[in-house]
């Protein structure tokens, strides 16, 4: 008896369009590799990242116009997959072009103290108050951990294979990570911000469908521009010293100190709350604020460090989300250089729609 294999019908598919996008790096890139905070030397820009950077712009854009979760969650593994199929839209990097290390900062040497001074110099003028976690420690005279090293220079060729219905819709993704995302760490600060070498999209994206505002961060987001830049490094620092001003700036956000080399008291609420909270406080430094129990830069993204200097004052504290899966909370707000023309940048910042903390 001969036994006949049985036929299987391979599946159809849809014909798929290819869409190829060339994309600079324009700010220094760190991190986005295997190991935290520190560049894959070999291949610094991986199509995983990249899948993950563009899941969040679909959701932030095309995501607006699903009503609910579930809708929405059907409709991203379509495109970009789940863990029981696989999503219809490939990724490729060619042409890739690594660019050269930079080590953001330097530890000088004081001669009179004989010590390193305690906070590095950040070299090219880029914007210490984006680049803290990657400022290196010290401790006495030790430098127990250098400035980590970023990357400048580099750009690659992003090929994107979808089904023709959904060209529109991937294409919206790419041009919003492109225009207010990055690759790396840090991208809301700024780093490893993105531009296409030829065609520049408008300073914003007009959303198809929007929806229910608590599914999408784009919908009914507020942004503001600063004026015309060709260097695209000035113009985030631009952003950046706006953002660090409305948090930390001396009568603004702070009063001014008895001494040149000391801040003066903040006028945010939050160190008075730690203080009340913890029944700890040095004698010169008397709860005072009107606001007795308030955090309101948790709106600005968690986790909150605080450090206190005074004798009395309570210990370190970290403010975080108020149970499991909260603990952090990305910022809402963007500080980045944005692309205006071919060779053309201006400072932007954006606050996307986000819940309250």
């Amino acid at each position: 008896m001969v036994r006949i294999p049985t036929a299987t019908v391979p599946q159809w598919e849809p014909p798929k369009e290819e869409l190829k996008f060339d994309i600079r790096v324009i700010t220094p890139l760190f991190g986005g590799g295997f190991e935290p905070r520190v560049v894959d030397t070999v291949m610094p820009v991986h199509t995983a990242a990249i899948r993950g950077h563009l899941r969040f712009w679909w959701r932030a854009t095309t995501g607006a116009k699903f009503l609910t979760p579930n809708e929405l969650a059907a409709a991203e593994a379509r495109v970009w997959g789940s863990d029981k199929i696989a999503g219809a839209v490939s990724l490729q990097v060619r042409e890739f072009v690594s660019g050269t290390p930079q080590k953001c900062a330097e530890y000088q040497w004081n001669a009179e103290r004989q010590k390193h001074n305690a906070l590095p110099v950040f070299v090219r003028e880029w914007p210490s108050y984006a680049l803290q976690p990657f400022q290196g420690r010290q401790e006495g005279q030790d430098i127990i951990e250098e400035p980590a090293t970023a990357y400048l220079g580099i750009s690659f060729k992003l090929v994107v294979n979808c089904p023709a219905d959904l060209k529109s819709e991937v294409s919206t993704a790419v041009s919003a990570w492109v225009q207010y995302g990055g690759l790396g760490a840090r991208t809301r600060r700024g780093c490893g911000s993105l531009a296409f070498r030829a065609v520049v999209p408008s300073e914003s994206l007009a959303l198809t469908e929007p929806a229910k505002e608590d599914l999408t961060c784009l919908y009914d987001s507020k942004f503001v521009l600063g004026s015309d830049d060709t260097d695209p490094v000035r113009a985030w620092k631009k952003a950046v010293e706006i953002y660090q001003a409305f948090r930390q700036s001396v009568g603004f956000a702070r009063n001014p100190g008895q001494q040149p080399n000391k801040p003066g008291r903040s006028r945010w609420p939050e160190a008075d709350s730690v203080r009340r909270y913890t029944r700890a406080n040095s004698p010169n430094h008397l709860p005072q604020h009107a606001i007795e129990w308030g955090f309101p830069r948790a709106d600005l993204g968690l986790p909150i460090l605080f450090h206190f200097m005074s004798k009395g004052d309570p210990k370190d504290a970290t403010l975080e989300g108020p149970g499991n899966g909260q603990l952090r909370f990305a910022s809402p707000v963007i500080t980045k250089a944005i692309q205006v023309g071919t060779d053309l940048y201006r400072p932007m910042l954006i606050v996307l729609n986000a819940p309250h903390a």
